[in-house]
């Protein structure tokens, strides 16, 4: 009985190992993050316009946030800390240039990421680091 429980452990853990998140993947994932969050941003300002006129600026207000999501996902998604602990990774991203309180972090596990830590202004800091870039 003991030798079947090792070797199911053994066996997950191995699993694990074998579905660790790769850096290239976080980045992948990072610049869809972020992409989604400024483009729902920009369609949720837009959308205060109302009408026809609500409807056209909250596109717009998408594809821009979604366009500069993206180049600004891409940017980050470099500037992060990786710990590999072989059957799982964290990633920490700084928003805010080392100052506390703007770390994001995230768990992947098993080719997925979790949220671990996220800015209480979250979306204010992925604002401010568009207005820099």
């Amino acid at each position: 009985m003991r030798f079947l429980l090792f070797g199911l452990i053994l066996a997950l853990a191995a699993l694990l190992w074998w579905t660790n998140p790769e850096e290239e993947q976080f980045t992948t994932f990072v610049t869809e993050e972020v992409t989604e969050r400024l483009g729902n941003a920009g369609a949720d300002g837009a959308r205060a316009a109302g009408g026809a006129m609500g409807f056209i600026a909250e596109r717009l207000g998408r594809e821009a946030g979604q366009a500069i999501g993206g180049a600004l996902g891409r940017a980050a998604s470099e500037e992060f800390e990786r710990s590999n602990y072989l059957v799982a990774s964290t990633y920490t991203l700084d928003l805010n240039g080392r100052a506390s309180g703007g770390e994001w972090t995230f768990l992947g596990i098993a080719g997925q990421f979790f949220p671990l830590e996220q800015p209480e202004n979250l979306e204010t800091l992925i604002r401010d680091l568009t207005s820099r870039r």
